[in-house]
């Protein structure tokens, strides 16, 4: 038997070009390992639901496969952010490698959100965060975070499509009519 390439909590992505086509460039958390299955994942577009892949299709999402960006953050250069911050104040769930975390959201835009993080996190890394729809079943987007000031991220949203962007969209409006 092989050693293994993954452990629990990993975050992966199908990436082989063999790969079954309805895996292929699909984002994940490896749940477990199968013997000669290869792994379970829960795939960040099916949450709850695992699916086996084998080991040789998956790819590890690490800060060394992602370009960093430079994020202004001095408040005279506002006007080279890319799109204006509204002011934030709700909670969020964040997702690494199989450890839940809850941040404070503070300020949020059309491509991201600021928020307080009492946890250390990996610049660059992508990981799942869940905004609760009131009503209906939290939201789950991809993220990754671009910038840390102490406890303090910008988180940069990393959309499949545009009905995720409205979406997002429609959370911070619920929240800006229950607070305002």
């Amino acid at each position: 038997m092989t050693r293994s390439k993954f452990e629990k909590g990993m975050r992966v992505k199908v990436a082989h070009a063999n790969a079954p086509r309805k895996f292929r460039g699909r984002i994940g958390t490896v749940k477990d390992k199968q013997p000669y299955e290869g792994y379970g994942v829960e795939f960040d577009d099916q949450p709850g639901k695992i699916e086996n892949v084998g080991s040789n299709w998956l790819e590890l999402l690490t800060l060394n496969r992602t370009r960093r960006r430079a994020v202004d953050a001095i408040a005279q250069d506002l006007e080279k952010r890319r799109s204006p911050r509204y002011e934030a104040d709700c909670f969020v769930a964040i997702e690494l490698q199989g450890h839940r975390f809850i941040g404070k959201c503070v300020d949020y835009s059309d491509t991201g959100f600021g928020a307080i993080v009492e946890y250390k996190l990996p610049l660059g890394w992508i990981l799942t965060v869940e905004l609760p729809l009131t009503g209906r079943k939290p939201l789950r987007v991809q993220a990754r975070p671009v910038y840390e000031k102490g406890s303090r991220y910008g988180f940069e949203f990393l959309f499949p499509d545009g009905n995720m962007r409205a979406l997002i969209a429609e959370f911070f409006a619920e929240h800006l009519e229950d607070n305002g």
